[in-house]
């Protein structure tokens, strides 16, 4: 596997950090025996107070705490009662900002059979692919916390990988100015140079 991602590389600018975690690896020890690898392939950023789709618009609440932590620990919190959302905190201490992470492709490893290599789409279903729950908010993404993230070799040979930024999803509520923003992050499928 790769390099483990230090906290350095999270206390950047969320656009940023959400572009260039597609192709990371998150990985979770978190079920006993079945470690669980997804290459990441979707991510949603929220940019500050001023950003009116994110929880810190309102300014700092219980639940939003984690967001004005230090950058690379976790918000995650419950949405509809019952599905975890899990985000990486960015940027610098008591700027809150984070990038939800959306969608992955499960990396293959002595645990994972074929049926297995379908994409984990939507955030609630990728939390519990990981066996991510409310016992990582505000914890740092390191190995002796159970979660953590690490480089991949994205897409060797003569591929290039292709990322495509849309409206987020769901955050109509943001207003016209917010809501248009293209802070969803794609991999698509990689395109050979020589085609």
């Amino acid at each position: 596997m790769g390099t483990i991602l230090p906290r350095s590389f999270f206390d950047r600018p969320t656009t940023e950090v959400a572009r260039e975690l597609l192709g990371a690896l998150i990985v979770s020890d978190l079920l006993p025996g079945d470690r669980r690898v997804l290459m990441i392939t979707e991510t949603e950023a929220y940019d500050g107070p001023q950003d009116r789709a994110s929880h810190a618009s309102r300014g700092l609440t219980p639940r939003n705490r984690p967001m004005f932590g230090p950058p690379g620990a976790f918000y995650v919190y419950l949405v509809y009662g019952m599905h975890w959302m899990v985000n990486v905190v960015t940027g610098p201490e008591h700027y809150p900002a984070a990038v939800l992470l959306r969608a992955g492709m499960p990396e293959q490893g002595p645990s994972r059979d074929a049926a297995a290599t379908d994409a984990i789409k939507g955030p609630g279903l990728l939390a519990r692919y990981l066996g991510v729950t409310g016992r990582m908010n505000g914890l740092a993404a390191q190995r002796k916390n159970g979660v953590w993230f690490e480089s991949h070799p994205l897409l060797p040979g003569r591929e290039t990988p292709r990322i495509v930024a849309s409206k987020r999803i769901g955050v109509e509520y943001a207003g016209p100015v917010w809501s248009a923003r293209r802070y969803n992050f794609t991999l698509l499928p990689a395109r050979r140079r020589d085609a």
